[in-house]
């Protein structure tokens, strides 16, 4: 699930045609799979995750710029929650 999920937003960098925003991806690739990895260990995160990967690729195939913005934001929101209460301990 861990490289699926760094594929998936690799490829969106690239799908952006900004050379340079894919780059930064790939070179946060260590680190990134490293907290995704803790991510991850949570399996009721998977079905919300791919549900939104899905919505992103369908508003961006739709060329709908701010329904892709903010599916974003709200899978970051997500992330860095579950990744707060989970380096709490509270998860």
């Amino acid at each position: 699930v861990v490289d699926i999920d760094f594929e998936f937003h690799h490829t969106i960098a690239l799908a952006s045609g900004n050379p340079l925003y894919a780059m930064l991806v790939k070179s946060c690739d260590p680190a990134n799979k490293s907290l995704t990895r803790v991510f991850f260990s949570d399996p009721t995160v998977v079905p919300f995750v791919f549900d939104a990967h899905r919505q992103l690729v369908a508003a961006i195939a739709d060329k709908k710029g701010d329904e892709a913005a903010a599916i974003m934001t709200t899978l970051l929101k997500h992330g860095k929650d579950v990744l707060n209460n989970m380096l709490r301990g509270r998860q």
